[in-house]
């Protein structure tokens, strides 16, 4: 495994995907997210070396479920903002051959990673079906539905695009330019999402000041955050859906405790867009999402008390004695986001 993968995190993408797979990264480090698909699509070795680094973190870590939970983040968010010299990489049977190694029996891994992995090759060969050079992932997405593997169920319509935002043109052409033809496989959801607060920089063309529209590209960097938020809430709903407070696994409770973090810290960036945009279709989801969180985080501390009291030899509390706690810590959008609805809805004819 040395000799394929030697020097694989030495890349300028490999050091990224190192960084932001490293076992105390958080999940929820976006900007480093779409720094490396920056990196894939501005490079002629991109798409190469970050296959190859991710391979490497993905086949290095088989058990380490926390590893591989950040390798699949970023893996999608670069399937999603990345074009065909990048598709092409991961639709090699040696990459899904690595990704079917992580849903092995042998390495028993929790339900939500093996339906991750699920998700992603159902995606992948609804949205690569109609290019030959991708056909290995229809393949083996036909071959697994034979086999009787039961696919999560999903709605493929109203995903993220998995297409190559534009760029701007310089005066010399690049390899990556060649992306902009890559076919947008899927159409973008008419519920436009909203993403979690973009740092004020040029990524996500959003500065200081309110913006009451987003070109296309903009639009795909937000539905790709939108992803990875909805996905780190479905991902811990189903994980205290599936675990009895106090007989949790040790890898079980870690992942819980990062999922927990990490949203928290995408809730802040959630208000803080709130407060600066004034398409209201965005508006209303970022306030939809909001919500959606808040009532995880009363999901998760209830489940950590239990969880406390079933460790010190009691039960779980009460539901009485759960009531007065459920308000605690939960962020509100802020007020002007309300304002700028009502001032939308003034204007209307």
């Amino acid at each position: 495994m040395t000799y394929f993968f030697g020097g694989a995190l030495s890349t300028p993408v490999g050091q990224q995907i190192a960084r932001a797979t490293d076992n105390a990264a958080s999940a929820g480090d976006l900007q480093l997210h779409l720094d490396i698909c920056d990196t894939i699509n501005e490079t002629d070795s991109g798409p190469k070396d970050a296959v190859v680094a991710l391979r490497k973190r993905i086949t290095s870590n088989l058990k380490n479920f926390h590893v591989i939970n950040l390798s699949l983040t970023v893996l999608e968010t670069a399937t999603k903002n990345c074009g065909i010299r990048f598709h092409v990489r991961i639709a090699q049977r040696d990459f899904l051959q690595d990704l079917m190694k992580v849903i092995s029996a042998k390495n028993n891994p929790p339900t939500i990673v093996k339906e991750r992995v699920l998700g992603l090759i159902q995606q992948w060969a609804d949205a690569f079906r109609a290019n030959s050079q991708l056909s290995a992932v229809v393949e083996l997405y036909r071959q697994l539905k034979q086999e009787g593997v039961e696919f999560p169920a999903q709605d493929l319509d109203n995903m993220a695009p998995i297409n190559t935002p534009d760029r701007p043109k310089s005066d010399t052409p690049t390899t990556a330019q060649s992306d902009s033809s890559e076919l947008q496989l899927t159409q973008a959801s008419s519920r436009l999402p909203a993403a979690q607060g973009t740092p004020p920089d040029q990524r996500a063309g959003l500065g200081g000041n309110p913006s009451s529209s987003l070109s296309g590209t903009q639009q795909a960097k937000l539905l790709s955050e939108i992803d990875v938020v909805q996905r780190n809430i479905d991902v811990m709903n189903e994980i205290l859906v599936e675990n009895e407070p106090g007989k949790e696994a040790d890898g079980i409770i870690t992942l819980m405790e990062e999922l927990n973090a990490t949203t928290r810290k995408m809730q802040e960036r959630v208000t803080e867009l709130a407060g600066r945009v004034q398409d209201s279709d965005i508006l209303v989801n970022l306030l939809a999402l909001n919500d959606s969180l808040n009532a995880l985080f009363i999901r998760y501390d209830r489940h950590m008390k239990n969880r406390q009291a079933v460790l010190q030899g009691g039960t779980q509390l009460p539901q009485e004695e759960r009531q007065g706690e459920e308000n605690t810590e939960l962020i509100q959008i802020p007020t002007l986001a309300t304002n700028v609805v009502m001032s939308i809805v003034m204007v209307l004819p």
